[in-house]
Order: C-alpha cells, then sequence, then structure tokens
C-alpha cells in the first residue's frame, strides 16, 4: 500500500502572493503527516504522480518549451487536420504571445510546478536538521533533494530568463530564489549569475558525493544524475571543460545505452505498424532520472519539414518508430507518438546518450575530431538499421555540426531544442532565427528579441509586484 505526506497549500501555487499569508502559517492542519522523521522525509521524496492540489511530485516538469522551437509546426489546413486539435493556449505558445495577457485567468502550468517542487525541496533540506534518523540516509535525502531543486532551477533560470552571457548574468534578470519554505517574502527576481551559482552549489562535490553511484529507481537521484545535471548546467554556461569533466564523471558511473533496433513492435501495431514499444521508465537502463512531460506522449504534434529531413526516416528508429500518421480524422498527417502510448509519458530526464553528446560536443569544440565522431557513431548502432558510419569531418567546425544535429535527432521533443537554439545564437554566432505562422500570422523570432525569455504570467506581478516582468 502507497503512502504519501501532504503537504498544506503546497501548490497555492508557491510565490503567488506575499503578503497576507499569516493566517496560513504555523498552523497544524487536521488529518495531516507533519514530517518528522527520515522515514517521512523519504516518502516526500519517493512521490512521484500529482496528489490533488497538495503536490505536483517530483517526476512532470515542463511543456511549453514545446511549441515554442523549429522542432513542429502546426498547420491550419482543415484538410489535413482538424483546428481543434491544438489549444489556443498551444497556437499562443507557438507565435509566442502572452497567454496571461490573452487570457488573463490564466496560470503558468510550467512555473507552478517547478517551484511545487523546490517548495518541496526546501521542507526536506530544512526540515532533515531536526529530524530523526541514521544520519548518513538525511545526508542522503537532503542530497537528492538539492539535485531536485537544481534541476528545477536550470529549466526555470532557461525558460523564464536569456541565454547565460557571463558577460551580463550578474545584471541579467532570473527568477526568484528561495531556499526557505515559507510562502511569504519578496519574490524579487534572482540574477541570472545568481540562479546558476546556486545551481552549482547545490550540485556541489559534497552533496554528490552523499548519492549512491546509481539509483535503485530511476525517480532517485545519484551520482551518476547529479554530474549529468551538472553537465548539462557547465553546457548551458559556456563552461565546456567543466561539462566535459561532468559528463565523463557521469558516463563513469553508467554508461548503459538502449539499443532500439531490438525493441518490440508497439500493441498498438493494428494502429501503427512501425512503432516500437519503449519500457517502463523505471526499467530503461540509459535513464539516469526520470522527469518528464506535464502532457502525455499521445499529444499530436507534427513535425516541422526540417527537422523530418535530418532522419533517416527509412532506418532511423527515433522516427520511424516514435512518428506515424495520425488516426484521428480528417488527418494523414505525421504526429509524434513515442511508442509510448500505453504509458502515456514523455521522458526529458537526463541520460546517457545526453552524456554521450554532451561529450561528443565538448570534444569537437576543442578540436578532438576522430573521437568525438566515434561516439556520435557509437549512439547511431543503438539508433539506426542499416547503419552505415559517418566519415571524420576535415574541420572542427564541421564536427560540431554532425554533433548539433545528432542531438536534434536523439532528443526530438524532449525537452532540449529550445535551450540549445539559444546557447548556439549566444556562444557560436548561430544567428537562427525562428519562423512560425498560423491562421495568416507570421512570426520571426530573431536573435536578441525580448521573447526568447517567456513571459511571466502578470497575475504573479499583480499580487506581488516585486516581481519584475519580462519585457516583450
Amino acid at each position: 500500500m502507497k503512502k504519501y505526506i501532504y503537504l498544506v497549500v503546497l501548490s497555492a501555487g508557491f510565490g503567488l502572493v506575499s503578503c497576507d499569508r499569516d493566517e496560513y502559517l504555523d498552523i497544524t492542519p487536521l488529518g495531516k503527516i507533519i514530517p518528522t522523521t527520515v522515514a517521512d522525509y523519504r516518502l516526500m521524496l519517493d512521490q512521484v504522480d500529482p496528489q490533488g492540489t497538495e503536490a505536483n511530485g517530483f517526476f512532470t516538469c515542463i511543456d511549453n518549451d514545446t511549441y515554442l522551437s523549429d522542432e513542429i509546426k502546426i498547420t491550419d489546413d482543415e484538410t489535413r487536420v482538424s483546428p481543434t486539435r491544438y489549444s489556443e493556449t498551444a497556437i499562443n505558445n507557438y507565435l509566442w504571445k502572452d497567454n496571461s495577457v490573452l487570457f488573463p485567468d490564466s496560470s503558468d502550468g510550467d512555473w507552478s510546478t517547478m517551484y511545487n517542487q523546490i517548495f518541496t525541496s526546501n521542507i526536506v533540506i530544512n526540515g532533515l536538521i531536526n529530524a530523526s534518523g541514521d544520519e548518513s540516509e538525511k545526508a542522503q535525502l537532503d542530497a537528492e533533494a538539492r539535485v531536485h531543486r537544481a534541476f528545477a532551477y536550470l529549466l526555470l533560470v532557461n525558460l523564464y530568463a536569456q541565454h547565460y552571457d557571463p558577460t551580463t548574468a550578474a545584471s541579467d534578470l532570473g527568477v526568484p530564489l528561495r531556499a526557505d519554505e515559507r510562502l511569504d517574502g519578496s519574490l524579487e527576481r534572482g540574477t541570472v549569475q545568481e540562479i546558476y551559482d546556486f545551481i552549482l552549489n547545490d550540485l556541489s562535490e559534497s552533496v554528490i558525493d552523499a548519492l549512491p553511484d546509481v539509483s535503485e529507481k530511476k525517480i532517485r537521484p545519484s551520482k551518476a544524475s547529479a554530474y549529468a545535471i551538472l553537465a548539462r548546467t557547465h553546457l548551458y554556461m559556456g563552461n565546456f571543460e567543466g561539462a566535459l569533466e561532468a559528463a565523463n564523471l557521469s558516463l563513469e558511473l553508467n554508461d548503459q545505452v538502449m539499443d532500439l533496433t531490438t525493441l518490440p513492435p508497439t500493441p498498438f501495431a493494428f494502429l501503427f505498424p512501425d512503432l516500437v514499444d519503449f519500457p517502463p521508465y523505471h526499467e530503461n537502463v540509459e535513464l539516469l532520472l526520470a522527469k518528464g512531460r506535464n502532457s502525455v506522449a499521445f499529444l499530436a504534434q507534427e513535425l516541422s519539414d526540417d527537422f523530418v529531413a535530418l532522419f533517416d526516416v527509412a532506418n532511423d528508429i527515433r522516427y520511424k518508430g516514435v512518428f506515424a500518421i495520425d488516426f484521428v480524422p480528417p488527418s494523414g498527417i505525421i504526429v509524434a507518438y513515442d511508442g509510448q502510448l500505453e504509458q502515456g509519458l514523455r521522458l526529458i530526464g537526463p541520460t546517457v546518450p545526453e552524456m554521450m553528446l554532451t561529450k561528443a560536443e565538448c570534444l569537437a569544440r576543442s578540436g578532438v575530431i576522430n573521437e568525438a565522431i566515434d561516439l556520435v557513431n557509437q549512439l547511431r548502432t543503438y539508433r539506426l538499421t542499416n547503419v552505415v558510419a559517418l566519415p571524420y569531418p576535415a574541420t572542427a567546425a564541421e564536427a560540431l555540426n554532425v554533433v548539433k544535429d545528432e542531438r536534434s535527432r536523439e532528443f526530438i521533443l524532449k525537452g532540449h531544442r529550445w535551450f540549445d537554439v539559444k546557447r548556439y545564437n549566444a556562444y557560436d554566432n548561430a544567428n537562427i532565427s525562428i519562423t512560425h505562422s498560423h491562421s495568416g500570422e507570421t512570426v520571426t523570432l530573431s536573435p536578441g528579441d525580448n521573447r526568447w525569455a517567456r513571459p511571466i504570467n502578470r497575475r504573479l506581478n499583480e499580487m506581488n509586484p516585486e516581481l519584475e516582468l519580462n519585457p516583450q
């Protein structure tokens, strides 16, 4: 029988109100459990699924990036797909509009979900000090909470702020930084540099040392997953030496890759004969930490033409085993189902392939061309039937482009592309613009546009005037 720790007003939108909260504080609620032991805090950190309005667990993460990048397209051709396929919110995200202006009563699920996890992490970190139980267990739980918190802040700062720039990070607005579990207090935004410093502190050597090398449960952070998040953090900061070091440390602990070419057909083969059946996430050997999208895997999303062109559609399981002709009328479009229809999830947490490609990118950037391409080719043997090895490019720049293309294929719709485009524009002068069109409206997002930082919901600002909004 499962047991859960329920927390009062945990999802009251942490950060929604910064005043007049006294009546909610210091109250012991009837019928609720107040965590006092190591076992209590273990239950809190092991919560995966949402429990009403009290807590959303540590699995579900973000979704807003899905429609922002150049991975997908939304067609308004009613002979191909019903215009009711996509919600107004999705279409507005696709056109980089501020939903809190168009729908004043709307909320932002990504913001509230990630701050919910931060709030829960803070309760664990601060409560463990006086909890009864084994000290080594307390140290491990504290470390797990810090890894969850670091991952949440990494997603938040990259969604709601401009990309990390070492010359401006000390003054660029980040997100509110909270290390306590209070519901009152200022929601003034920390700087991007402060947020990254906080993340790096949560992923410090002493924290990671308290974790097991690999975890018995995919939802629990481990040394391998903590190093993976640290590698991603350094990659986003443009610290490629640090990213390479952390990726290597993660791969030393877990370098298993799932062979997609050996996966069986999906149970829905009568609808999708080419789709493959992915194992449950807790059996996924290459998954380092279980994190998933707020939406489910079968949310219909059509790849853009540019991204379809990246794939060997006849042999790459990441395409032919995941994308299929939609069965919902009028249809005929190819949409993503992730081969995980029965699971209803889309994993976006750190993986072994991410560490391989992070290592390959760092090597390519430093001119170690052959080793970088060897890593790409190694991964492709687990992804393509009739695989042919990619040749060694003549230059480091060409090798880097090979790695970038492989990232696009490997991480399709898995929460990387929006952040990758931001960092390519910041560090490589990639000059990538994205153009989206829908219902006669065409919008282009160019490098330097304010809208690379997602709008913060205006309702939050109305209740917390110190929470400065992003210019749009």
